[in-house]
């Protein structure tokens, strides 16, 4: 710290006044109850007794004068009960007073801290230096050890007790130790003047008694004027002349000569501003700061000159009061120093000077600028701000070096802008226009332009917002001059085009082209040029309604949940009630007038890519909590043919990728988040580089190239690691026009930035230029000419394709017939003797009229024989019959019997997704075998997802139960599942089938002590009870300056115990452990900075996650509940609320009046208060730590 600043910390007491002695008149001066009070020997004492009871807290008052700027002593003898000294206190009525009063009693707790009478309470507890700021919020600072001790037994010894107010700042101390130190910026509240009192507490009887009380009253003129005039040569708060405003930006300079510049000189710059500040010195940015709260201290040697030199400052205001200070000390070899510090002298204006340091290069004339006197509001330490804590002379970056980033042989990268996250947000999308300039837009905020020095050049880059009322865009691109931008939150969602017109470089045209039902994470995303240069392609996440008014349908608009048993839901809430058909990809023209649905089912697929034949590809995410699970899929690459279905449905009702009526992905990767995706033909890199598919994975911070390589009509993929880094939250990229990728970090308020990534060394020669000959080639024309027809009828429908053995061929030929009227092709496919192309046609056939032709599907499908099918048939035909029964209704009573003895014969028959849908089959026709031969392959199956299938196939089982078979299922559930490791809804899964399961039992056994076991969740803090002490009220002013130390090897293990001390793991997982309803922080390093990860803990509800959001439900009668819906139909929801052990509440569809997503995090925001700074700097430690490695 500063030398000024440690000054502050002790209070001077300039005045020249003389000590009052307030009892040297007796108590003629003394206003109170004089039943209680008495004087002799000098020795004031207040005394209740059992005959006298003080049934009211009473004061004895001075009369004499009030109080403004003050040192009071006087010395203490308590035997028994609670008092305290007044201040600044005004009548409450009666002998009462109402105001400050330093804290006394006969035990360990509140002697010498200090309270607020009629008011706030307890303002500063002792051991503690407070700061109240402007909205009441406190931030803490521990005194030495002793403040906290000296005042916890003081009972029957006299005592010396000191109280010194000067301003908003109150310091209490007992026996010569500082036991609290309050500076009050809570103006609404905070007291300037008022009487001065003695208390004696209502209740039991008590006594306490007084002498030596002076009081020295100051002069507060002339402690400022002396204090302005000290050596230390203090910096003023300035800012525009007139009423701060919200956004308020303001421009100052000065400049400045330095004589002598030699070696051993060194400049430091401090400063702060609130909210924000960027500085430059000589033309060069040295600081760009938005913790007001804490001054930030620099090194900037380097930038000065011997001679003239030019100081500048930006700064900006986002409400309520505003400020900027600055500081530049030059320290010579000798030890002398010089500083140059903000006053009134420096002058002010309220828009950017011409030629100001890192604006754009524009043609436009500059505006005329007045630069105006500053508005001073005094010395650094005045209100509102006080005295700010600590400097950062050291911290850890925003972001992460462009020399952190991990890049194969030959690439280089360059961090070249860092986003100012509480000024522009936390960025999510971002495109390139014809000229170079790159358009970004942040998640929840504004849309901004920026240009980017060429690649080999350094030079400011300078993000500039764009001057429209829509912004919170997830996707954005460029095309027929134009700025595209699909809104993903509030009331403009949909897709906008933005044109400059006048060609003024304004985008000043902005028109919505589509309305989006859906918003957030899974809402509408990515918006991309088409291949052929007269359309757009938009993709959304499975939040999003399809959009109104779509013209054509390659998809036949036949899609349905299709679940052949009982679904469960998302036991944490998400999705629940998101039907079919799940994420889309859209096509339309440069004016959005037509619209085209190409894709479905996707479950949300953040951007999309096309390759050189014109191909869509997107990368696809699956919910993490469910791996572990039956219907869990990891991450794939899918290929966006026309009219393509992939099977996502809610909760445990998504299809298998071997459903017939989907696609499967065409390549998997591990877990991951995915985000953007670009294909590298544009750029200068060397093969395989220029041809690969470049996927982002936001939550483990990685961008992998994808080799597709031609496989039939379609392709297969092999993913490679391209780049990493910690954080690296990828959201974004593209490609640009120099050749390089450009890369864009950031999301859910971590900080941003953008980087560039170019091939640095020597190309390579090429091996061998000749293609070869891609004999797949043919199968992905005829795949594309059949797509041609989809959407409209056509007369030749291609039926001979349905029964291709290329999967992709197979289904273009089935959606084709699926858009011709059944009535033209039903018999023929009820004839269809060729059983691959039976097959398929018959799936059509009950996908488009299962109402009039169900019964005849059932009796062809029994017709079609087990023997008679090869074995990439049976699973089809499993699918069909489950389908006929979904649509068509169950089959005749005798093809019903047929079948299930059937079904029964075959299963089991040890290939695992053959049992898996004969499972699924018997289960639904309630086969009296199937308890008896599932149960035995419980514990037979190697993997936990078919263990876990077989046990939600059973809960829907209500025949052929005996009771040892009811224990040994039981008993897996109760035992081997609480044993199974998987994500964050696993055990929640469990719980449900456990449920169901209990349902089902007859009344007899519902209470059978064999099977009353539940499936315990166990959490850390069940495992381990403990009780956390209160240690301290963490801020982020408390904690910013303390991040730096994590350069440091820290105590994992230490780290760890202080993450189940505050209870973390009761929400979050963490390496496989830990509870369910917050994020899982598995990885958090690789997209989280120290910085990012601490404001989540301490403001949970700035930024709140679609997955974990919680539902506000208002009823009709007024009713409002906060919680997760856990299930919802057509007759009402199943709202489970936020209260700990609460009861699910099931509400009637015509009883809900309002229901909407809520902003408020279910994290509490002092869950670090329980650990010391080492604990809380461990935990930290710990979060970000690689613990994979």
């Amino acid at each position: 710290m500063l030398p000024v600043l440690l000054a502050l910390t002790c209070i001077p007491v300039q005045g020249g006044g003389v000590p009052i002695d307030l009892l040297a008149g007796g108590l003629s001066a003394w206003e109170g109850d004089k039943r209680f009070w008495s004087l002799e020997d000098g020795v004031l004492t207040g005394r209740s007794t059992i005959e006298t009871p003080c049934e009211e807290s009473t004061y004895l008052t001075w009369m004499d004068a009030e109080v403004a700027d003050f040192v009071l002593s006087l010395e203490f003898k308590i035997e028994s009960g609670n008092s305290g000294i007044q201040f600044r206190s005004e009548h409450g009525g009666g002998f009462g007073l109402l105001g400050y009063q330093a804290d006394l009693e006969a035990g360990e707790a509140w002697t010498g801290g200090l309270y607020e009478t009629g008011g706030r309470a307890v303002l500063g507890p002792r051991g503690l230096r407070v700061i109240l700021d402007p909205d009441g919020k406190k931030r803490y600072e521990p005194l030495p050890p002793e403040a906290a001790e000296v005042g916890r037994d003081v009972t029957g010894e006299w005592h010396e007790y000191t109280v010194r107010a000067v301003g908003q700042r109150i310091e209490l101390t007992i026996d010569g130790v500082i036991t609290s130190d309050v500076l009050d910026n809570n103006l609404a509240y905070s007291r300037s003047r008022g009487r001065v009192g003695l208390q004696l507490h209502e209740g039991a009887p008590m006594s306490v008694s007084f002498r030596n009380i002076r009081v020295l009253q100051l002069d507060p003129k002339r402690r400022l004027e002396e204090l302005e005039s000290s050596e230390f040569n203090l910096p003023h708060w300035i800012w525009l002349p007139g009423e701060p405003t919200a956004n308020q930006e303001m421009w100052t300079r000065t400049t400045f000569g330095v004589e002598t510049l030699g070696e051993g000189c060194r400049a430091m710059l401090s400063g702060s501003c609130d909210n924000a500040i960027t500085v430059h010195l000589n033309g060069v940015e040295v600081a760009d700061w938005e913790e007001w709260w804490t001054p930030f201290r620099l090194d900037v040697t380097e930038h000065l000159l011997q001679g003239t030199n030019r100081l500048e400052a930006w700064g900006w205001n986002e409400s309520g009061p505003a400020g900027l200070w600055l500081e530049l000390e030059l320290t010579l070899q000798d030890g002398t120093s010089t500083k140059w510090f903000s006053n009134e002298t420096w002058p002010v204006a309220d828009r950017e000077p011409p030629g100001w340091p890192g604006s754009p290069v524009t043609e436009k004339p500059p505006e005329e600028v007045r630069w105006r006197i500053a508005r001073d509001y005094g010395i650094l330490g005045v209100d509102p701000w006080g005295s700010q804590l600590g400097f950062l002379d050291e911290r850890l970056p925003d972001v992460l070096p462009a020399a952190g980033m991990t890049l194969p042989d030959g690439f280089s990268a360059e961090l070249l802008y860092s986003v100012p996250l509480r000024r522009q947000g936390s960025w999510v999308a971002m495109t390139m226009d014809g000229a170079g300039r790159i358009y970004a837009s942040s998640q929840h905020r504004e849309m901004y332009s920026l240009s980017v020095p060429q690649l080999g050049e350094s030079g400011p880059v300078h993000a500039q917002q764009l001057d429209v009322d829509i912004g919170s865009a997830q996707g954005l691109c460029w095309a027929f001059d134009s700025l595209y931008a699909v809104v993903a939150e509030g009331q403009h969602t949909g897709l906008w085009r933005l044109r400059d017109l006048d060609g003024d470089e304004t985008l000043e045209d902005v028109r919505l082209l589509k309305v989006f039902d859906g918003e957030g994470e899974h809402g509408p995303h990515a918006v991309v040029p088409g291949p052929d240069g007269r359309s757009l392609f938009v993709i959304a996440g499975n939040h999003t309604a399809l959009p109104e008014g779509i013209d054509r349908h390659r998809p036949a608009t036949l899609w349905g949940e299709d679940q052949l048993l009982t679904r469960r839901p998302d036991p944490k809430g998400h999705a629940v009630g998101v039907r079919a058909p799940g994420g889309w990809l859209c096509r339309t023209d440069e004016d959005g007038d037509v619209w085209e649905l190409v894709a479905i089912g996707m479950r949300n697929s953040y951007d999309l890519a096309f390759n050189a034949e014109g191909e869509p590809f997107t990368f696809d995410s699956d919910m993490e909590w469910d791996v572990g699970l039956p219907w869990y899929r990891a991450p794939r690459i899918l290929h966006l043919v026309s009219g393509a279905e992939f099977g996502w449905r809610s909760g445990s009702g998504k299809w298998p990728a071997h459903y017939p009526d989907s696609l499967p992905g065409i390549a998997d990767s591990g877990l991951a988040s995915p985000t953007g995706v670009t294909f590298g033909y544009d750029t200068a890199f060397p093969e395989p580089y220029s041809s690969a598919l470049f996927v982002a994975d936001w939550a483990y911070g990685t961008i992998q190239t994808v080799n597709l390589a031609p496989q039939g009509s379609t392709y297969s993929g092999t993913f490679t690691p391209f780049a990493a880094g910690r954080p690296m939250p990828v959201a974004d990229m593209t490609v640009g026009h120099d050749g390089a990728l450009y890369v864009l970090i950031g999301g859910r308020r971590t900080h941003s930035a953008l980087y560039r990534i170019w091939y640095s060394a020597d190309r390579p020669h090429p091996v061998d230029d000749s293609p070869e000959v891609d004999r797949n080639e043919p199968l992905r024309r005829l795949r594309r000419d059949i797509e041609s027809t989809h959407g409209r009828e056509t007369a030749d429908p291609p039926w001979n394709e349905l029964g291709h053995p290329d999967r992709f061929i197979a289904h273009a030929a089935r959606v084709a017939l699926e858009h011709c009227p059944a009535a033209g092709w039903a018999e023929r496919a009820l004839a269809e003797e060729h059983l691959p192309t039976a097959l398929p046609a018959l799936l059509a056939l009950t996908r488009a009229d299962a109402a009039t032709y169900g019964e005849r599907i059932h009796q062809r499908l029994a017709e079609l024989g087990w023997d008679n099918l090869t074995p990439v048939e049976v699973l089809p035909w499993l699918r069909l019959i489950a389908l006929a029964g979904i649509r068509g209704g169950a089959p005749p009573p005798d093809l019903r019997s047929a079948l299930l003895a059937r079904l029964e014969n075959l299963f089991p028959t040890g290939r695992i997704l053959l049992d898996r849908e004969l499972a699924n089959l018997l289960a639904k026709y309630q086969s009296s075998e199937l308890a008896r031969k599932a149960v035995a392959l419980l514990g037979s199956y190697p993997s936990s997802e078919d263990q876990i299938h077989m046990a939600l196939v059973l809960s829907q089982v209500e025949k052929g139960w005996t009771l040892p078979l009811r224990r040994h299922y039981f008993r897996w559930l109760n035992k081997q599942a609480s044993e199974l490791t998987g994500g964050a809804s696993l055990k929640l899964y469990l719980d449900g089938i456990q449920q169901d399961a209990r349902a089902l039992l007859p009344p007899e056994l519902a209470q059978h002590p064999d099977l009353l076991e539940t499936l315990a969740e166990k959490t850390p803090g069940q495992e381990n009870p403990f009780t956390a002490n209160f240690v301290h009220h963490w801020t982020l002013a408390d904690l910013s300056p303390q991040l730096v130390s994590l350069n440091a090897e820290r105590d994992l293990a230490s780290g760890k115990r202080a993450f189940e001390t505050a209870t973390c793991l009761e929400c979050h997982r963490m390496d496989g452990r830990g509870g369910a309803t917050g994020p899982d922080l598995t990885g958090a390093g690789a997209r989280f900075t120290a910085r990012d990860l601490l404001d989540s803990i301490l403001a949970p509800s700035d930024e709140v996650s679609d997955q974990y959001r919680e539902t506000m439900v208002r009823t009709t009668d007024g009713a409002i509940l906060m919680g997760r819906i856990e299930e919802e139909d057509e007759f009402g929801l199943l709202l489970r609320p936020s209260a700990p052990n609460s009861e699910a509440v099931f509400i009637e569809t015509h009883e809900l009046d309002l229901r909407k997503p809520s902003s408020i995090s279910r994290m509490p925001t002092e869950l670090l208060d329980c650990l010391t700074l080492e604990e809380v700097l461990d935990l930290l430690a710990y979060v970000l730590a690689d613990t994979s490695r």
